[in-house]
Protein backbone atom coordinates (compact mmCIF):
# COMPACT_ATOMS: atom_id res chain seq x y z
CA UNK A 1 0.00 0.00 0.00
CA UNK A 2 2.89 2.62 0.42
CA UNK A 3 4.57 1.82 -2.42
CA UNK A 4 1.50 2.15 -4.75
CA UNK A 5 1.05 5.40 -3.31
CA UNK A 6 3.58 7.04 -3.82
CA UNK A 7 5.09 6.51 -0.32
CA UNK A 8 9.43 5.18 -0.86
CA UNK A 9 10.09 6.27 2.24
CA UNK A 10 8.99 5.12 5.89
CA UNK A 11 9.68 7.12 9.44
CA UNK A 12 9.01 4.85 12.45
CA UNK A 13 9.46 4.30 16.50
CA UNK A 14 11.53 1.34 17.20
CA UNK A 15 13.79 2.56 19.22
CA UNK A 16 12.04 4.60 21.07
CA UNK A 17 10.72 1.96 24.28
CA UNK A 18 14.66 0.54 24.46
CA UNK A 19 16.23 3.90 24.76
CA UNK A 20 14.08 6.07 26.58
CA UNK A 21 12.46 3.45 28.85
CA UNK A 22 8.99 2.40 27.24
CA UNK A 23 8.51 -1.11 28.69
CA UNK A 24 7.06 0.04 31.93
CA UNK A 25 5.57 -3.10 33.11
CA UNK A 26 9.12 -4.34 32.92
CA UNK A 27 11.14 -1.62 34.43
CA UNK A 28 8.27 -1.14 37.37
CA UNK A 29 9.42 -5.00 37.97
CA UNK A 30 13.04 -4.85 37.36
CA UNK A 31 12.82 -1.90 40.05
CA UNK A 32 11.13 -4.23 42.62
CA UNK A 33 13.65 -7.03 41.70
CA UNK A 34 16.31 -4.36 42.29
CA UNK A 35 15.01 -3.52 45.81
CA UNK A 36 14.38 -6.77 47.25
CA UNK A 37 17.26 -8.68 45.54
CA UNK A 38 19.36 -11.00 47.24
CA UNK A 39 23.31 -10.81 46.48
CA UNK A 40 22.97 -14.98 45.13
CA UNK A 41 19.88 -13.66 42.74
CA UNK A 42 20.44 -13.79 39.34
CA UNK A 43 19.50 -10.76 37.18
CA UNK A 44 19.68 -12.69 33.96
CA UNK A 45 16.85 -15.45 35.72
CA UNK A 46 14.79 -12.16 36.06
CA UNK A 47 14.68 -11.17 32.63
CA UNK A 48 14.33 -15.05 31.22
CA UNK A 49 11.13 -15.26 33.77
CA UNK A 50 10.14 -11.70 33.06
CA UNK A 51 10.11 -10.61 29.88
CA UNK A 52 11.32 -13.19 27.58
CA UNK A 53 8.87 -14.07 25.21
CA UNK A 54 8.42 -17.60 26.29
CA UNK A 55 10.27 -18.02 30.12
CA UNK A 56 12.19 -20.75 31.10
CA UNK A 57 9.68 -22.29 33.45
CA UNK A 58 7.53 -22.40 30.53
CA UNK A 59 9.81 -24.14 28.08
CA UNK A 60 9.14 -27.46 30.75
CA UNK A 61 5.48 -28.10 29.46
CA UNK A 62 6.31 -27.02 25.79
CA UNK A 63 9.59 -29.22 24.72
CA UNK A 64 9.85 -32.87 24.70
CA UNK A 65 11.55 -34.08 27.65
CA UNK A 66 14.69 -35.39 26.18
CA UNK A 67 14.80 -31.76 23.99
CA UNK A 68 14.66 -29.89 27.23
CA UNK A 69 17.27 -32.52 28.99
CA UNK A 70 19.56 -31.64 26.08
CA UNK A 71 19.16 -27.94 26.03
CA UNK A 72 20.61 -28.35 30.01
CA UNK A 73 18.15 -26.42 31.34
CA UNK A 74 18.38 -23.30 29.66
CA UNK A 75 22.15 -23.18 31.43
CA UNK A 76 23.50 -21.72 28.29
CA UNK A 77 21.15 -18.81 27.56
CA UNK A 78 20.83 -17.91 31.27
CA UNK A 79 25.33 -17.81 30.96
CA UNK A 80 24.89 -15.65 27.82
CA UNK A 81 22.16 -13.62 29.20
CA UNK A 82 24.48 -12.69 32.62
CA UNK A 83 27.62 -12.06 30.83
CA UNK A 84 25.50 -9.67 28.38
CA UNK A 85 24.13 -7.86 31.73
CA UNK A 86 27.27 -7.97 33.38
CA UNK A 87 28.40 -5.81 30.20
CA UNK A 88 25.44 -3.32 30.27
CA UNK A 89 26.61 -2.79 33.97
CA UNK A 90 29.98 -2.00 32.98
CA UNK A 91 28.95 0.30 30.45
CA UNK A 92 26.25 2.09 32.95
CA UNK A 93 29.49 2.20 35.23
CA UNK A 94 29.50 1.68 39.14
CA UNK A 95 27.83 5.03 40.58
CA UNK A 96 24.56 4.10 37.69
CA UNK A 97 21.39 3.16 38.74
CA UNK A 98 20.73 -0.39 38.88
CA UNK A 99 17.78 0.20 36.65
CA UNK A 100 20.45 1.34 33.42
CA UNK A 101 22.14 -1.88 33.40
CA UNK A 102 18.54 -3.57 32.73
CA UNK A 103 17.49 -0.73 30.13
CA UNK A 104 20.65 -0.80 28.41
CA UNK A 105 20.12 -4.79 28.27
CA UNK A 106 16.33 -4.42 26.58
CA UNK A 107 18.01 -2.19 23.83
CA UNK A 108 20.85 -5.31 23.10
CA UNK A 109 18.28 -8.07 23.11
CA UNK A 110 14.79 -6.55 21.89
CA UNK A 111 16.08 -3.51 19.11
CA UNK A 112 18.62 -5.67 17.16
CA UNK A 113 15.51 -7.56 16.56
CA UNK A 114 12.99 -5.08 15.88
CA UNK A 115 15.28 -3.32 13.09
CA UNK A 116 15.59 -6.59 11.38
CA UNK A 117 12.13 -7.37 11.05
CA UNK A 118 11.30 -3.73 10.00
CA UNK A 119 13.86 -3.94 7.31
CA UNK A 120 12.59 -6.85 6.11
CA UNK A 121 9.38 -6.01 6.30
CA UNK A 122 9.84 -2.77 4.40
CA UNK A 123 12.35 -3.89 2.00
CA UNK A 124 9.87 -6.85 1.04
CA UNK A 125 6.97 -3.63 -0.08
CA UNK A 126 10.51 -2.08 -1.80
CA UNK A 127 9.86 0.92 0.63
CA UNK A 128 13.21 2.40 3.05
CA UNK A 129 12.26 2.07 6.61
CA UNK A 130 13.89 4.88 8.86
CA UNK A 131 13.96 4.82 12.31
CA UNK A 132 15.14 8.33 13.82
CA UNK A 133 15.14 7.11 17.48
CA UNK A 134 17.74 4.71 16.49
CA UNK A 135 20.05 7.05 14.47
CA UNK A 136 23.38 6.65 16.47
CA UNK A 137 23.73 10.39 17.53
CA UNK A 138 20.21 10.19 19.02
CA UNK A 139 20.92 6.65 20.72
CA UNK A 140 24.10 7.91 21.99
CA UNK A 141 22.45 10.89 24.04
CA UNK A 142 19.61 8.96 25.23
CA UNK A 143 22.20 6.53 26.75
CA UNK A 144 23.83 9.76 28.57
CA UNK A 145 21.01 10.75 30.89
CA UNK A 146 20.50 9.26 33.95
CA UNK A 147 17.80 7.01 34.02
CA UNK A 148 15.38 9.52 36.78
CA UNK A 149 15.19 11.30 33.39
CA UNK A 150 13.72 8.56 31.33
CA UNK A 151 11.67 6.63 33.89
CA UNK A 152 9.81 7.46 36.92
CA UNK A 153 8.53 5.39 40.53
CA UNK A 154 5.41 4.66 40.24
CA UNK A 155 2.99 6.41 42.41
CA UNK A 156 1.11 5.22 45.17
CA UNK A 157 3.72 1.91 44.73
CA UNK A 158 4.23 0.44 48.64
CA UNK A 159 4.94 -2.98 48.21
CA UNK A 160 2.60 -4.14 45.55
CA UNK A 161 1.05 -2.80 42.11
CA UNK A 162 1.65 0.96 41.64
CA UNK A 163 -1.39 3.10 41.13
CA UNK A 164 0.13 5.29 38.55
CA UNK A 165 -1.60 8.58 37.63
CA UNK A 166 0.76 10.26 35.59
CA UNK A 167 3.03 8.36 32.97
CA UNK A 168 6.62 7.03 34.32
CA UNK A 169 8.39 6.13 31.25
CA UNK A 170 9.66 8.19 28.07
CA UNK A 171 9.90 11.61 30.35
CA UNK A 172 12.52 13.57 28.50
CA UNK A 173 10.42 12.61 25.29
CA UNK A 174 7.12 13.84 26.60
CA UNK A 175 8.73 17.04 28.37
CA UNK A 176 9.81 17.69 24.68
CA UNK A 177 6.93 17.20 23.26
CA UNK A 178 5.05 19.12 25.72
CA UNK A 179 4.10 21.94 23.56
CA UNK A 180 3.99 20.55 20.27
CA UNK A 181 1.53 16.79 20.92
CA UNK A 182 -2.14 17.64 23.07
CA UNK A 183 -2.08 16.16 26.38
CA UNK A 184 -4.02 13.26 25.30
CA UNK A 185 -1.21 11.70 23.23
CA UNK A 186 1.78 13.23 26.22
CA UNK A 187 -0.48 11.09 28.48
CA UNK A 188 -0.99 8.33 26.72
CA UNK A 189 -0.88 5.28 28.01
CA UNK A 190 1.40 2.49 25.98
CA UNK A 191 -0.68 -0.10 24.12
CA UNK A 192 0.29 -3.23 22.90
CA UNK A 193 -0.84 -3.89 18.96
CA UNK A 194 -3.07 -7.87 19.30
CA UNK A 195 -3.50 -9.58 16.24
CA UNK A 196 -6.71 -11.72 14.52
CA UNK A 197 -5.13 -15.22 16.03
CA UNK A 198 -7.56 -17.08 18.23
CA UNK A 199 -4.73 -19.82 18.22
CA UNK A 200 -0.88 -20.18 18.71
CA UNK A 201 0.86 -20.81 15.21
CA UNK A 202 3.86 -22.02 17.19
CA UNK A 203 2.70 -25.38 15.73
CA UNK A 204 2.76 -24.95 12.53
CA UNK A 205 5.85 -26.78 10.74
CA UNK A 206 6.98 -27.43 14.14
CA UNK A 207 9.86 -30.11 14.71
CA UNK A 208 9.25 -33.38 15.99
CA UNK A 209 11.13 -32.46 19.06
CA UNK A 210 8.26 -30.07 20.28
CA UNK A 211 4.69 -31.35 20.66
CA UNK A 212 1.66 -29.64 20.42
CA UNK A 213 1.61 -26.88 22.86
CA UNK A 214 -0.91 -26.62 25.75
CA UNK A 215 -2.34 -23.25 27.06
CA UNK A 216 -0.97 -23.71 30.35
CA UNK A 217 2.88 -23.69 28.20
CA UNK A 218 1.67 -20.93 25.95
CA UNK A 219 -0.47 -18.59 27.37
CA UNK A 220 1.96 -16.10 28.92
CA UNK A 221 4.17 -16.06 26.07
CA UNK A 222 1.68 -15.46 23.52
CA UNK A 223 0.14 -12.68 25.65
CA UNK A 224 3.53 -11.23 26.55
CA UNK A 225 4.37 -10.33 22.77
CA UNK A 226 1.91 -11.48 20.24
CA UNK A 227 3.96 -10.23 16.85
CA UNK A 228 3.63 -13.41 15.22
CA UNK A 229 3.86 -13.27 11.89
CA UNK A 230 5.88 -10.26 11.45
CA UNK A 231 5.41 -10.04 7.59
CA UNK A 232 1.62 -10.27 8.49
CA UNK A 233 1.26 -7.47 10.59
CA UNK A 234 3.67 -5.09 8.73
CA UNK A 235 1.09 -2.33 7.45
CA UNK A 236 -1.21 -2.98 10.37
CA UNK A 237 0.64 -2.66 13.64
CA UNK A 238 0.93 0.97 13.72
CA UNK A 239 -1.32 3.51 12.35
CA UNK A 240 0.46 5.22 8.99
CA UNK A 241 0.09 8.54 7.80
CA UNK A 242 1.54 9.21 3.99
CA UNK A 243 2.38 11.99 2.10
CA UNK A 244 3.61 11.18 -1.57
CA UNK A 245 7.25 10.50 -1.54
CA UNK A 246 7.95 10.14 2.80
CA UNK A 247 5.29 8.63 5.20
CA UNK A 248 5.62 8.86 8.78
CA UNK A 249 4.41 6.61 11.53
CA UNK A 250 2.74 7.09 15.24
CA UNK A 251 5.81 6.81 17.15
CA UNK A 252 5.88 3.58 19.45
CA UNK A 253 3.02 3.61 22.37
Amino acid sequence: RLASDGCVVTLSGEGADELLAGYGAVMDAARLFEAKREPHESRANFHLDSSAWIPSTRKVGLFRREVWQALDSDVEVADYAEALLDVCAAEAGPEADPLDAHLRYLRRVNLTALLERLDRTTQQASVEGRTPFADIAVANFCESLPIGTKYGRPRGLSGGIGVMTQPTTKLVLREAMRNRLPESILHRPKASFPLPISQPRCSVNAPSSVPQPTPSATGAAFGRWPIWPAGATAGSRKGVRGVRGVCTQEPSR
